[in-house]
């Protein structure tokens, strides 16, 4: 009970990285010079990290660093280990891996300002999402109404909507 005491006299708050997605690709850099002794490495890197960069601050780290420090690590052995295109395609596919559970479907990106009402905000971001699922996947309307969680007749209205077009 001591001990506890003495370590109790200087208390820090650090916020999760959830909380500031902006110091990530920071982070990473930091991680990847301590690990990677040759340069040409350690850029192979993290020029492949930063272009997942909205991959990564999507993700709500719930191991925080020690979570980013582990998907570093097995970013750099892929790195070291795999040689020519398919290397890229492994990590994005371990990365995907890794954050599908508590990535979704919509990448969080820089907040918009809006000037508009909420409500008309709210349709922005609908339309925005309705755009990329019908982009990203090639199936039937009914299979997109379900992926989106409204109805057919619901979607072609709002496809059929003219700022959507």
């Amino acid at each position: 009970m001591n001990l506890y005491y003495r370590l109790n006299v200087l208390r820090l708050k650090l916020p999760p990285l959830r909380e500031h997605p902006e110091d990530i690709l920071l982070e990473v850099e930091t991680f990847v010079s301590q690990w990677c002794s040759d340069e040409l490495l350690a850029s192979r890197v993290n020029e492949i990290l930063q272009k997942h960069e909205g991959l990564l601050a999507a993700h709500t780290w719930p191991g925080n660093v020690r979570e980013l420090q582990n998907v570093v690590k097995r970013v750099i052995a892929l790195v070291e280990t795999m040689t020519g295109n398919s290397v890229e395609q492994e990590i994005e596919d371990l990365l995907i891996e890794t954050f599908g559970n508590s990535v979704g479907s919509v990448p969080r990106t820089k907040p918009t300002k809006y000037t508009s009402s909420l409500k008309a905000a709210l349709a922005d971001v609908e339309r925005e999402l309705i755009r990329q699922q019908s982009e990203e996947s090639h199936c039937s309307m009914a299979d997109l109404a379900k992926k989106l969680g409204i109805g057919r007749t619901t979607l072609w209205r709002k496809l059929n909507h003219p700022e959507l077009r």
